[in-house]
C-alpha cells in the first residue's frame, strides 16, 4: 500500500477573516456510543445542537449536553489574549479571540486550532476517548517562547439537544472542588460532570452568563438565546515541551488516565480504519468517506448500528438498510453491516 497518512483539511487565516463565513465551517467528533462534540471553527455556537460534550443518550432519550463551551485565554509579558469568541443577544461578539486564529484544520477526524498572539503560537486539539463520555482538549505551546499562562473557564448545563437552558439566580449548581478539578451536579439526580486540568489550579466562582445567541436557531424561528453556568476557572503554566490537557467526563476513572495514551490510541484507531478499507493517501476522498462513515457507526446494547446522522441520532431501519451497502462494504465494515442488518 502507498504511504498511509491521515487526510487533512486546512482553512487558513485569509478564509477566516470574514466572521459570517467562518461560522459556516462546522466540525463534528463522535464517541461511538451516540455522544458527540460539535461547533464552528471559531468556537461560536450557532445552534442548540452545538456543544463540547453531549453525553451518550440513555434509553428513550436524546443526548445530554453537559459541557457547552470553554473560554480560553493566554497571558505573557503582562498582556492577556483571548482565544475564544461568543455572540450575545444584541449581536455583540466578545471577546474577539477568533482574530488570533491562524488556521483551523480537520486532521483525520480531529479538529485542530492554531493561534498566533505576537510571537506565541498555540495549538489546540480535541478528541474523545472511544466508547466513553470523555472529551479531551489539549494545548501545546509552539515556537521559541518557553512558557505562558493558560486560563480556562468552562460553561456547563444539563439539557437535551432540542432545548435551551434558561438560568435563574436561585439555581446554583452543586460544585465539589478537588485537586486540579471539580465535580458539578446541575441539580439533584443529574448526571455528574467531572472537570480536570493537568496540574492546574481550580478557583470556584459559580455564576451565570446570560443570553448567548444562536443565530441558526433564529433563522429557523426557534428560541435562540441560552444561559450557561460557569463553576470556576482553571489556571496553569504551559511549557513549550509539556502540553497540558483539559478533561471533561461523566466517568470518574478517566480523570486519572494518561491523555497522551488516549490520543495515541485514537490516532491508531483511525489509521486502522484506513488500512482495513485499503484507503491510501493517494485517494483522500475515499479516506474521508471511511472516517465519515465511522462517525455514523454506534455501539449499543443491541450491538452495532448506523444512525441517520448527527446531531439528531435517529435510527430508521429503512434508511439504515439502504445506506449499509455503500457505507459499510467499501469501507471495510462488513462485520458491522451484518450485525446492523441482523439487528
Amino acid at each position: 500500500m502507498d504511504e498511509l497518512r491521515l487526510p487533512a483539511i486546512h482553512i487558513h487565516r485569509d478564509a477566516l477573516l470574514d466572521f459570517d463565513a467562518g461560522l459556516s465551517h462546522e466540525w463534528l467528533v463522535t464517541n461511538g456510543l451516540g455522544g458527540y462534540a460539535s461547533s464552528t471553527a471559531f468556537g461560536v455556537d450557532t445552534r442548540r445542537q452545538h456543544g463540547l460534550l453531549f453525553a451518550t443518550p440513555r434509553p428513550s432519550s436524546q443526548q445530554t449536553l453537559l459541557l457547552a463551551r470553554v473560554h480560553d485565554e493566554i497571558s505573557f509579558d503582562g498582556d492577556s489574549f483571548p482565544l475564544h469568541a461568543a455572540e450575545y443577544s444584541d449581536g455583540t461578539v466578545s471577546p474577539l479571540g477568533h482574530l488570533f486564529l491562524e488556521k483551523f484544520s480537520l486532521d483525520g477526524q480531529l479538529p485542530v486550532w492554531r493561534y498566533r498572539c505576537r510571537d506565541v503560537e498555540i495549538e489546540k486539539t480535541l478528541w474523545f476517548e472511544r466508547y466513553h463520555d470523555t472529551v479531551f482538549i489539549r494545548y501545546r505551546l509552539l515556537g521559541r517562547r518557553r512558557s505562558i499562562r493558560l486560563r480556562l473557564q468552562p460553561f456547563v448545563t444539563h439539557r437535551g439537544m432540542g432545548t435551551h437552558t434558561h438560568g435563574d439566580s436561585n439555581w446554583q449548581m452543586a460544585i465539589e472542588a478537588f485537586s486540579h478539578g471539580c465535580q458539578i451536579e446541575a441539580f439533584p439526580g443529574a448526571t455528574p460532570l467531572w472537570l480536570r486540568l493537568d496540574g492546574g489550579r481550580f478557583a470556584e466562582t459559580g455564576f451565570w452568563f446570560w443570553r448567548f445567541f444562536h443565530r441558526h436557531d433564529r433563522e429557523c424561528a426557534l428560541d435562540d438565546l441560552e444561559d450557561l453556568y460557569t463553576p470556576g476557572t482553571f489556571e496553569q503554566e504551559l511549557l513549550a515541551d509539556h502540553p497540558i490537557t483539559f478533561i471533561a467526563t461523566t466517568q470518574l476513572e478517566d480523570l486519572v488516565g494518561d491523555p497522551d495514551v488516549s490520543y495515541q490510541r485514537e490516532r491508531a484507531r483511525e489509521f486502522q480504519l484506513l488500512r482495513q478499507a485499503g484507503a491510501s493517501a493517494t485517494d483522500p476522498i475515499r479516506q474521508r468517506v471511511v472516517l465519515a462513515t465511522d462517525q455514523l457507526a454506534v455501539r449499543g446494547a443491541a450491538g452495532a448500528a448506523m444512525v441517520n446522522g448527527f446531531p439528531w441520532y435517529t435510527r430508521w431501519v429503512r434508511d439504515a438498510l439502504i445506506a449499509l451497502p455503500r457505507l459499510s462494504l467499501p469501507t471495510g465494515r462488513e462485520d458491522s453491516a451484518y450485525t446492523a442488518a441482523a439487528g
